[in-house]
């Protein structure tokens, strides 16, 4: 079995954290840094040449926002296209679209949620899950039925672990300092790369 690196510091990895691979020691390091609110001084000169696919050591010259823009540029592109294909693939109704969209508002699992609030959104979410059931019944086989509800949660999931990615990019850029309009992932982010 092949040993991954850290993206980091180029140790051995075993897990993946903040949306790349990465030892639990830089993984600890930036928890304490995010839990803190400090910000690493950046050592970027933004002016990162992203036309080598070849990541090379940050000591070597090279900026670290180029290397994290093309560590992740086809995890990007790659989600990107599993949504588009799957929602495409799907092409729910309205019905089944308004159903899917409250059951995203009606998701649970917030930060400092109270019982009631947890209570409130399962019995809503379970009154959603059965109309949905009601509604694919009407229309289709009971197997088909089955499926097509499945395929629509698989859906929903796939939306909550966009989210999720999302949060840990959001957490990427603000530790590197990655927001500005003349960086590379924002401007992969608008589509300009």
């Amino acid at each position: 079995m092949s040993s991954i690196l850290c993206g980091v510091c180029e140790q051995t990895s075993d897990s993946f954290n903040f949306g790349a691979l990465s030892c639990n020691a830089c993984a600890a390091f930036f928890r304490r840094v995010i839990a803190s609110n400090r910000i690493p001084k950046v050592q970027c000169d933004r002016k990162c040449d992203l036309t080598s696919r070849i990541l090379r050591r940050s000591n070597q010259g090279d900026s670290k926002v180029a290397e994290t823009s093309l560590f992740l540029a086809p995890y990007w592109k790659q989600r990107r296209t599993i949504m588009g294909r799957t929602f495409k693939e799907l092409k729910m109704d309205v019905s089944e679209l308004l159903v899917f969209c409250a059951l995203i508002y009606w998701d649970f699992g917030l930060h400092e949620q109270s019982d009631e609030c947890i209570e409130i959104r399962l019995e809503r979410r379970s009154g959603i899950l059965k109309e949905l059931k009601l509604y694919e019944q009407s229309l289709r086989s009971e197997n088909d039925a089955s499926l097509r509800i499945g395929q629509i949660m698989l859906v929903l999931q796939m939306v909550q672990k966009s989210v999720s990615m999302m949060e840990e990019y959001k957490t990427i850029s603000i530790i590197y300092d990655l927001c500005a309009k003349h960086c590379p992932l924002f401007q992969m982010s608008e589509g300009g790369l």
